[in-house]
């Protein structure tokens, strides 16, 4: 199974993600710095080190009801399609309509208020630390390792958070969607 998985990996890291700020790094490609919250204030802080993230499968768009198709499975289809067979050799029958490709995101404490039950997450590439901090039903936290190892979380009712790295971290995320207004894929 590593040996397929880490074909379709390999597929997912040529991914030049972009992102809608205007700050760019050497190559060109544009980055992110990510914000967050703490828990329980209204405070926004940067987080982490720039980022790139992409969704994929059905995804919100402002000013539109309901779910719809991503622009990028269609746009980077050899991407899409990877991210399928990742899921298939992963799990076969993990049910999911959105897919979220993270590239050095380094969380603070947050649930996934739009995602409806289990998510499933899995980490790739070269990184050490990394792993993901969620909390358990008597409300502490367990560090959980996803390098190549997949881990099923509901995102929605359990906090969750990213324990520091170094290198370069990649996740997929593999979730359902809370709206009922969908559109077929």
């Amino acid at each position: 199974m590593e040996n397929k998985l880490q074909k379709y990996f390999d597929i997912v890291m040529t991914f030049k993600m972009r992102s809608n700020n205007h700050r760019h790094n050497v190559s060109g490609i544009k980055e992110i710095r990510q914000y967050g919250k703490h828990i329980g204030t209204d405070k926004w802080v940067k987080v982490g080190n720039p980022i790139k993230s992409q969704n994929f499968g059905l995804v919100r768009k402002f000013k539109l009801a309901g779910l719809h198709p991503s622009n990028y499975n269609t746009k980077h289809p050899y991407i899409y399609q990877a991210l399928k067979q990742i899921i298939n050799i992963l799990d076969p029958t993990f049910e999911y309509d959105g897919i979220t490709v993270n590239k050095n995101v380094e969380a603070l404490p947050h649930r996934d208020k739009n995602n409806n039950g289990i998510s499933l997450i899995i980490g790739f590439g070269n990184y050490t630390g990394g792993g993901l901090y969620v909390e358990e039903n008597d409300g502490n936290f367990k560090l959980h390792d996803i390098n190549h190892k997949p881990l099923y979380f509901n995102g929605s009712t359990q906090t969750h958070y990213t324990e520091q790295f170094s290198g370069t971290r990649w996740t997929i995320i593999y979730y359902k969607l809370k709206n009922r207004d969908r559109k077929v894929d």
